[in-house]
């Protein structure tokens, strides 16, 4: 992985060792964030077909409909899709609906955290 930006010069690695943590553990929690949205997007194109472009589209178009987070709407598709897929997999207009409906359980988690439905 090379670092691209402020440290292209390879200054990184005359940093501190506590500074290298620092920035290591920002680019960690930088791709951790992502991967609920990488996830979200591989479940939406393999159901719809489409490419990760597209899979990304739906998930921000959601997102600005209906005021939300894009990570916090993809934590619930993630979740929604994942509480589903049990042994027998519902028709796709099942998971649509859950799609086009995750909104509205983002509200209600951030009014009462103990609702996961």
């Amino acid at each position: 992985m090379e670092l691209k930006g402020e440290f292209d010069d390879g200054s990184f690695w005359n940093l501190g060792h506590d500074e290298q943590q620092r920035i290591t553990d920002v680019i960690e929690a930088i791709s951790d964030r992502r991967a609920v949205i990488d996830q979200a997007k591989g479940m939406l194109m393999l159901l719809h077909g489409i490419d990760s472009d597209q899979a990304f589209k739906l998930l921000q178009w959601q997102s600005q409909e209906h005021n939300a987070k894009l990570r916090d709407l993809a934590v619930q598709v993630v979740a929604d899709y994942r509480a589903m897929s049990d042994d027998d997999l519902p028709a796709r207009a099942v998971y649509n609906r859950r799609f086009l409906t995750a909104h509205s359980r983002l509200a209600r988690k951030r009014r009462d955290p103990a609702t996961d439905r």
